[in-house]
């Protein structure tokens, strides 16, 4: 299983199953955050606590997300965001237009 998808009361929080987000994965991740953005939840959480590297593939995908998302009226975000993935977040300067928290917990404390 590459992604799971658990429901809260207001969020949908859509969890990477996978070490390395890389584009092979892709479609998988993409309809997952999709379907999230889509469903009746204001928030979508992506949960990315098992990923200890993501690529600019990922890194696109997720923008992707935001981009959709904002254009819904919805809220997105990434949780669970180790220094390596907040690294590359930093370097592309995505994390200035993204929600990135330390653990799903304190992301959902924001819903």
């Amino acid at each position: 299983m590459i992604v799971s998808i658990k429901e809260i009361s207001n969020a949908t929080i859509v969890k990477v199953e996978l070490e390395k987000m890389l584009g092979y994965a892709g479609t998988d991740i993409q309809e997952a955050i999709m379907n999230s953005i889509k469903c009746d939840k204001k928030y979508t959480i992506v949960d990315l606590s098992k990923v200890t590297f993501i690529s600019s593939w990922g890194l696109g995908m997720l923008m992707y997300g935001l981009t959709t998302a904002q254009n819904n009226g919805k809220v997105f975000m990434c949780a669970g965001v180790s220094e390596k993935v907040r690294n590359s977040f930093s370097k592309t300067k995505l994390d200035s237009v993204m929600k990135l928290y330390d653990s799903v917990e304190e992301a959902t404390n924001e819903t």
